[in-house]
């Protein structure tokens, strides 16, 4: 993969696809799981790049929604360290999370809408719901 960033975490890039970047200098080997890879059924080889121990793997172009996924660090399942945006997984862990945005003319600049309807007594931690809300919303201005 050409160009790849360094920096941490996944980046959705123009085409729709997944940069994946994950800092283990000290792993064996690296892998990305997800809804998009059929979990273990077909994940994702990460490649060393750099001096840094950077791992990196890019997906083919994803169907716009939210996707989950997560790394396979020398055989153990690990979150993405560097996105708090995440959801529970059904083994008591969390699932790291992005969304693809889907194709189409994108709002004007300067027209942004969010709505949020929050209720914090069915979130277990509200203020983590808040932080990832916020986090997704930073690249849209």
């Amino acid at each position: 993969m050409s160009g790849a960033s360094s920096r941490s975490g996944c980046t959705v890039l123009p085409d729709g696809s997944g940069r994946f970047v994950l800092h283990r200098p000290e792993a064996r080997s690296a892998l990305v799981a997800g809804d998009f890879t059929d979990w273990a059924a077909r994940p994702l080889r990460m490649d060393r790049q750099g001096p840094d121990g950077a791992w990196v793997a890019e997906s083919g172009p994803l169907a716009p929604g939210p996707h989950f996924y997560k790394y396979v660090v020398d055989g153990l399942w690990i979150a993405d360290p560097a996105n708090p945006m995440s959801e529970p997984d059904e083994f008591g862990g969390r699932n790291s999370a992005f969304g693809i945005d889907p194709p189409g003319p994108a709002l004007p600049p300067g027209l942004r809408i969010a709505s949020l309807n929050l209720h914090t007594y069915q979130e277990p931690d509200a203020l983590l719901k808040l932080e990832q809300i916020a986090h997704a919303l930073v690249p849209h201005g």
